[in-house]
C-alpha cells in the first residue's frame, strides 16, 4: 500500500512565467510514479512548474497536487503564494 506521496520543492521563489521544478516522492510503493495538476499555473509530467502571467492581483495562490499512481487516492499538494512578481512555493 503506498503511503501519502511526499511532495518537495528545489527552489522557493518563482518568477511570473519561469519555472520551478518540483519532486515527489512516494515510499513504499512499487510504482513511485505520480501525475502532477495544477490550478493556474502549468505543470509538465515531469513536474516542471510554470507561474502564471501577472495579472494585476497583488496576491494570488496556486495549488499544485501530485497523485499516487499506484494509489490514485493518495495525493499530496504545494500551494504557491504571489506578492507582486515573486512567487514562493511551500509544500504540504
Amino acid at each position: 500500500m503506498a503511503k501519502l506521496p511526499q511532495l518537495t520543492v528545489a527552489g522557493t521563489n518563482v518568477v511570473d512565467n519561469e519555472t520551478n521544478q518540483l519532486i515527489a516522492t512516494v515510499t513504499n510503493a512499487l510504482n513511485p510514479s505520480v501525475t502532477w495538476s495544477a490550478l493556474l499555473g502549468t505543470i509538465t509530467p515531469e513536474g516542471l512548474y510554470t507561474a502564471p502571467p501577472y495579472t494585476g492581483s497583488s496576491t494570488l495562490t496556486d495549488t499544485i497536487t501530485a497523485t499516487s499512481i499506484q494509489d490514485p487516492t493518495k495525493s499530496a499538494t504545494a500551494t504557491v503564494y504571489r506578492s507582486s512578481t515573486v512567487w514562493s512555493v511551500g509544500g504540504h
